[in-house]
């Protein structure tokens, strides 16, 4: 049975047919048995230094070479990266690809103060407990020295005999329909950070 080779052949080109394979030397076409790896190795755009397991054959612009698979260079689109635990949330297992991260949300912390006090940073998502034998106030800084993000979320709890007020401090405003005092001891209310200097009071208040 005649066998027609491809016209003008390179060198080193594999030509396969009637179940058997072909290389050409350069000058001649001839019959050899060859592995997969010499198949690869004898093509002129394929270069394998040092293949390991687990390696891919990839196009780098010029030839085909073998590589590792890396997430960070060779994706195309967009992928995740990693993951970041937010305020209040916790995560495990965040080891990389294959890994099942358990995202948590974690119980509220309790901030305790026995005199009077001014929010900080760290309050976000937290429980402040005034815990004060007499008139208090708990006060929420102007954001040009304390720069809560807007959306910020704190519970106010009274949980000593003084009753509790809650203020800004000049510049800011605290909008609230029941009045800015805890109501009794016990009482708790929440202040939401809605705009750069501008926060609404909800929860058991009062007028005084």
């Amino acid at each position: 049975m005649a066998i027609d080779f491809p016209n003008s052949p390179t060198t080193n080109q594999v030509y396969t047919a009637n179940g058997r394979t072909w290389i050409y030397d350069g000058e001649k076409w001839g019959l050899q048995s060859v592995s997969n790896s010499v198949v690869l190795d004898g093509l002129s755009d394929v270069t394998t230094p040092s293949p390991t397991s687990g390696d891919f054959l990839k196009w780098n612009g010029s030839a085909w070479v073998n590589d590792p698979i890396d997430l960070g260079t060779d994706t195309a689109g967009n992928y995740v990266a990693s993951l970041v635990a937010g305020t209040g949330i916790t995560l495990t297992n965040n080891s990389g690809e294959g890994a099942t991260p358990t995202v948590a949300v974690t119980g509220v912390t309790a901030n305790a103060q026995t005199a009077s006090y001014t929010l900080a940073l760290t309050d976000n998502q937290k429980m402040v407990e005034m815990n004060v034998g007499s008139a208090n106030t708990v006060t929420i800084p102007l954001n040009s020295s304390v720069s809560f993000p807007t959306g910020a979320t704190i519970d106010i709890l009274q949980t000593g005999a003084g009753k509790t007020q809650i203020v800004g401090t000049g510049g800011v405003t605290v909008n609230t329909a029941n009045g800015a005092y805890l109501r009794a001891q016990w009482s708790v209310a929440t202040v939401v950070k809605r705009a750069t200097d501008t926060w609404v009071l909800f929860g058991d208040t009062s007028t005084t």
